[in-house]
C-alpha cells in the first residue's frame, strides 16, 4: 500500500512539473488554404518534434499570403488562452485555425521561422513591439513579446490589428511560445526567506500547493488508475473458476 501510495505521488509530480513546463501553439489564418488537418498522438508533443509537425499544419498554399507572422509570447502556457480575449477573437473569426494544446520545453522559433523562410524563399524581419507599426517589407515577421504582454490585453491586439492591416487581410499568424513559463520553486517548497520577521501565515499563504498543469496532473493520473484498476478486476474475474456445490447425498 505504501509502495502503491508512493508511486502515485511521484506520479502526480511528475505530470504535474511535465504540465508546468509546456507551451501552446495556435495558428489561424484568413483563407481555408492555408492550414491543414493535421493529427497528433501524443499529448504532450516533444520539443524536437515540434517544428516539424507545425510545419505540416501549413499547407503548400501558405507562401501565397501576404504575411506570415510568428508571434513568439514569452512565458505563454495554456492556461493563459482564456484571459487572452483578442486572441480568442481573432481565432473564431479567422477561416482555418489549427493548434497544438502541449509542447515540451518551448518551440524553437527561430528553427520555425527559417524552416518556413526557405519554403517560400522569402527574408525574414525581426521585430519588437514597437515596431510592429512600421511598415513592414517581407513576407515573414518575427515578433517577440515580453511575458508582461500577458498581462497587458491591449499590446497582443494591437499587433494583431497591424497584421491584419498590413497584410490587407491576408495572413497567417502563428502564436506560441520559445520559452514555458518559469516554475516557481514556491510550486513544491517553501518560499525562501527574507529580511523581514517571520509572520505567523496559514499554509495556502505560505505554499503554492497547487496549479491549473497540477490539476490536470491528478486528473490524468487518477483516470488511468481507475481504468487499470477496472481493468485487472476484470481479468481477475474471469480467470477465477467457478465453484458449484454438490448435491447432498440422501441416507
Amino acid at each position: 500500500m505504501k509502495l502503491t501510495t508512493a508511486t502515485i505521488l511521484t506520479s502526480l509530480v511528475s505530470a504535474a512539473l511535465a504540465f508546468e513546463s509546456t507551451v501552446p501553439c495556435i495558428m489561424w489564418s484568413s483563407k481555408d488554404s492555408y492550414l491543414t488537418s493535421s493529427s497528433n498522438d501524443q499529448l504532450i508533443l516533444k520539443n524536437v518534434d515540434a517544428s516539424n509537425a507545425i510545419m505540416n499544419s501549413l499547407s503548400s498554399d501558405i507562401c501565397k499570403s501576404q504575411t506570415i507572422a510568428i508571434v513568439n509570447q514569452l512565458g505563454l502556457h495554456r492556461s493563459d488562452l482564456a484571459s487572452l480575449a483578442d486572441v480568442k477573437k481573432h481565432v473564431q473569426e479567422a477561416s482555418s485555425y489549427a493548434h497544438f494544446d502541449y509542447v515540451a520545453d518551448g518551440v524553437d522559433v527561430d528553427s520555425l521561422a527559417r524552416s518556413i523562410a526557405a519554403q517560400c524563399d522569402s527574408d525574414i524581419t525581426r521585430v519588437n513591439l514597437d515596431d510592429v507599426t512600421k511598415k513592414i517589407d517581407t513576407k515573414i515577421v518575427a515578433v517577440t513579446l515580453p511575458e508582461s504582454a500577458l498581462e497587458n490585453g491591449n499590446q497582443v491586439e494591437d499587433l494583431l490589428a497591424v497584421i491584419e492591416e498590413q497584410s490587407n487581410d491576408d495572413y497567417v499568424v502563428i502564436y506560441t511560445s520559445s520559452t514555458p513559463k518559469e516554475v516557481k520553486r514556491s510550486t513544491l517548497s517553501r518560499r525562501a526567506p527574507s529580511d523581514k520577521p517571520a509572520v505567523k501565515l496559514p499554509i495556502f499563504a505560505k505554499y503554492q500547493l497547487f496549479s491549473p498543469a497540477i490539476f490536470m496532473g491528478i486528473a490524468i493520473v487518477f483516470l488511468f488508475v481507475f481504468i487499470a484498476g477496472t481493468g485487472i478486476t476484470w481479468l481477475v474475474g474471469i480467470q477465477t473458476p467457478l465453484r458449484f456445490e454438490g448435491k447432498q447425498k440422501k441416507n
